[in-house]
């Protein structure tokens, strides 16, 4: 059963970038509560055809994507590169203004 959100976050990104994402739930420490958002950024990342991939998410699960991306690079050996991270980082940086904005429906 598909999971309704009241406020989402939208993530526009790349699919390398959805896949470099997927790539952290495999190499980095993975905590509990994170293995149901694999599954809902897994199902988003394969089910989507294209050069972007649209992460429909929930502000606690973006949160963990995106300390998960922190906790990798803060790795003495990440598994994605300072660049990899930047694009990742803005793109998230960019849902969380956007839905800033609309909730102040501006």
């Amino acid at each position: 059963m598909a999971r309704k959100t009241k406020n989402p976050v939208v993530v526009t990104m790349s699919k390398a970038s959805g896949e470099r994402v997927l790539n952290l739930f495999g190499r980095g420490k993975v905590f509990d509560g994170e293995w149901a958002v694999f599954n809902v950024v897994a199902g988003q990342v394969d089910d989507q055809c294209g050069p972007a991939v649209v992460l429909t998410l929930s502000l606690k699960d973006a949160k963990a994507i995106h300390a998960m991306a922190l906790r990798d690079q803060q790795r003495t050996v990440p598994c994605m590169s300072d660049k990899a991270y930047t694009v990742i980082e803005k793109a998230f940086r960019k849902a969380y203004d956007a839905r800033l904005r609309a909730s102040v429906g501006e």
